[in-house]
């Protein structure tokens, strides 16, 4: 029989080894049991292998036995390779990640954060981006001229402050007319394109100073005995039983406009007042 005392079929009856012994596999005992398995998984400490024991990891392991708690795991909609599941359009951004939206950064809807390309708005013409997508006109009245080149101003050719070069103002309200006043208002003293409607009847006796033959006091009917071109009320020396009165004939000073500024030459069709230096003004329409 086996006369080996380590061997697990010793005999202690034998005089004779037949070799027959048998012995315990490395770490195991007779029974095949180890001989030390510390977690008691069946699996002899010194055989046990440490690694990621889950199968859904990245970095599984077939032959651990113990796990490490040290398993990784792709991120969602990725592979443990870092590229995604599922890309219909091979352009690395995963199809569950694709934003849609306008690609271009010159259009006013561009999105930054957009991956696949959809539609773009673009401002023209007077339009601007509104800095939210969209676009704002900025030619309110529709006619083709932006707001910021729009011109105001009459553009009525027979309004007093009429101005060629206008783009607005379809409704002629910023004209001034004449006939405004009344029927001696004429335009005059348009200096600056505004306009300045004067009433032509300094003395408000319905004869318009162009006409009137005595512009400082009124003389409704005209009346002009001496037929010198100067209506009696303001003829001095008309010779119809007035003492005559002999003065120096004065001399002009000063010619302002309507609006006080004094002119040196007297344009035709403009009035002006005229300063003598005995303190006397006379408007006059030239």
């Amino acid at each position: 029989g086996c006369i080996t005392m380590s061997a697990c079929n010793y005999n202690d009856l034998a005089t004779e080894d037949d070799g027959s012994c048998v012995f315990a596999e490395a770490q195991l005992n007779c029974d095949g049991e180890c001989l030390f398995d510390f977690d008691n998984d069946g699996v002899c400490d010194p055989f046990e292998i440490v690694g990621c024991t889950d199968l859904e990891a990245c970095n599984y392991n077939a032959n651990a036995t113990d796990d490490d708690g040290l398993c990784t795991y792709a991120e969602v909609n990725y592979n443990c390779d870092g590229t995604c599941i599922n890309d219909s359009d091979s352009d690395g951004v995963c199809d569950e990640l694709e934003v849609v939206g306008c690609t271009d950064a010159t259009a006013c809807n561009y999105d930054v954060l957009a991956t696949d390309a959809g539609s773009c708005t673009y401002a023209t013409g007077c339009e601007t981006c509104d800095g939210q997508g969209g676009v704002l006109a900025n030619d309110d009245d529709v006619d083709g001229v932006c707001n910021a080149d729009e011109i105001l101003g009459c553009t009525d050719a027979i309004a007093c402050n009429y101005d060629a070069t206008p783009t607005t103002d379809t409704d002629n309200s910023l004209c001034i007319y004449s006939t405004d006043l009344d029927a001696c208002a004429s335009c005059s003293g348009a200096t600056d394109g505004s306009g300045t409607i004067v009433d032509n009847d300094a003395d408000d006796d319905g004869v318009c100073d162009e006409q009137d033959n005595c512009i400082d006091e009124s003389n409704f009917d005209q009346l002009d005995s001496d037929d010198d071109g100067e209506g009696d009320v303001c003829d001095y020396d008309d010779g119809i039983g007035i003492e005559e009165i002999t003065d120096e004939t004065p001399i002009l000073i000063k010619m302002i406009d309507v609006l006080g500024k004094e002119q040196k030459e007297h344009t035709k069709g403009v009035l002006l007042f005229y300063i003598y230096d005995n303190g006397t003004t006379k408007k006059i329409m030239k």
